[in-house]
C-alpha cells in the first residue's frame, strides 16, 4: 500500500530530485524500510538508519521514587500502569484492563493506575472512570512525569505508538503493547517485531479480552523472563541525527558563499 501510494504521489521521484540524505528513525535489522519500500539503489545509497529516539533527559532515581510513592505508596504491591498516549482511541484497551484487574489482583496484590489522556472523548472518560472507581482502580486524566511513571511501574499496558514503545523499552519496565486495530498496520508491525525480540508482550486488538490481557500482564510481571535475549533496541537516533545534520551544515557553510 505504501509503495503504491508513494509511486502514485511521486514520492520516489521527489526524494531523487530534492533530497541529499534520507534519515530513518529506526533500525535496519528490525524493519529494513529501504528494502520493504523498494527504494532504488540511488536512494539506498543516501539512506542512513539512525536508531530510535527517546527524550534527551531520562528521569532520575529521585523522580522515579517520587512517582512510585505517589501512585502505590509501598513496595509490597505490584504497580500496573495503563496508558494510551493522548487517549483519543485508547478506550477499548483501558476497558479491557479495568476488567482484567480483579483477576490480576487475586493472583498477586496489585495497584492499577489508569491514565486516560487529555484527548479521550468525555463520554468515554466518564464511563471508564465510573468502572475504574467501582473496581478500586486509580483513574487519572494525565501526568506531567510520564517517563518517571513508566520507570516506576512493575508493568505497563500501552498502545504501540512510536514514542511510547521506544520509551518503554528504554525504561526497562515489563510492557504489554496493544496496537490500534487500524487503519494502518504501523502499530501492529512494531508491536509484533518488539514482541518477537522478547522486549514486550503483545496482545492483538482482535484478541483483546479481560482474560487474555490478564494473562499477558501476569507474564509481564514475571521477572524471570529474559527480555534481552535478542539484543537491545538501538536508542542512538538523537545523537546520530545531530551528528549527521551538523556535518551537512558544516559542509554547506564552506561550500556556499551565501552562508559565509
Amino acid at each position: 500500500m505504501v509503495r503504491q501510494r508513494w509511486t502514485a504521489e511521486g514520492a520516489y521521484q521527489a526524494i531523487e530530485q530534492y533530497y541529499d540524505e534520507v534519515l530513518v528513525y529506526g533500525s535496519a535489522d528490525l524493519y529494513p524500510l529501504a528494502d520493504l519500500y523498494e527504494f532504488p539503489s540511488s536512494i539506498c545509497e543516501r539512506t542512513t538508519y539512525c536508531g530510535y529516539v527517546i527524550p534527551l533527559h531520562p528521569p532520575t532515581a529521585a523522580d522515579i521514587g517520587a512517582a512510585r510513592a505517589r501512585l502505590v505508596g509501598c513496595d509490597d504491591l505490584n504497580l500496573v500502569v495503563v496508558m494510551g498516549g493522548s487517549g483519543a482511541d485508547a478506550a477499548p484497551m483501558m476497558s479491557a484492563a479495568i476488567r482484567s484487574y480483579p483477576t490480576i489482583n487475586r493472583r498477586s496484590r496489585t495497584v492499577m493506575v489508569v491514565i486516560c489522556g487529555p484527548n479521550m472523548p468525555d463520554s468515554q472518560r466518564s464511563d471508564l472512570k465510573q468502572h475504574a472507581n467501582s473496581a478500586d482502580i486509580h483513574f487519572i486524566d494525565s501526568v506531567g512525569d510520564a517517563a518517571a511513571v513508566m520507570a516506576a511501574a512493575d508493568a505497563v499496558v500501552a498502545m504501540a505508538g512510536y514514542n511510547s514503545s521506544a520509551e518503554l523499552v528504554a525504561s526497562g519496565t515489563p510492557t504489554v503493547l496493544i496496537p490500534r486495530p487500524g487503519p494502518s498496520l504501523e502499530q501492529r508491525t512494531r508491536a509484533r517485531i518488539f514482541s518477537t525480540r522478547g522486549w514486550v508482550e503483545m496482545v492483538d486488538p482482535d484478541d483483546l479480552d479481560d482474560e487474555t490481557l490478564a494473562t499477558a500482564i501476569e507474564r509481564a510481571l514475571d521477572t524471570s523472563i529474559d527480555r534481552t535475549r535478542n539484543g537491545v533496541l538501538d536508542l542512538g537516533g538523537l545523537d546520530r541525527v545531530q551528528t549527521i545534520l551538523s556535518s551537512l551544515l558544516y559542509e554547506t557553510q564552506w561550500a556556499s558563499p551565501l552562508l559565509t
